[in-house]
């Protein structure tokens, strides 16, 4: 959630099996995939875009662990009254 590259980064080089890293913009996620996708596994690893207004957004999906990297900072920018 508010994926930037540095912190994508460091997390690619963790344990991690997958990643779904989670951008509201277009703009970022061509940014992230750019400047990252030597460090992601093109199977398992992913940068998506959609909105937590969307209700459906990642829904049925699981996760280990969630990075919030700038949570609230999109958060504020894209959803503010949400």
């Amino acid at each position: 959630a508010g994926t930037g590259p540095d912190s994508l980064k460091w997390l690619a080089r963790g344990p991690a099996k997958s990643i779904t890293a989670v951008t509201a913009s277009t703009g970022m996620q061509a940014t992230v995939t750019d400047e990252v996708s030597r460090h992601l596994h093109p199977k398992y690893d992913s940068v998506v875009v959609g909105n937590w207004n969307d209700a459906t957004f990642l829904s049925g999906k699981s996760f280990d662990i969630v990075l919030a990297d700038y949570l609230l900072g999109a958060v504020d920018y894209y959803a503010p009254h949400f």
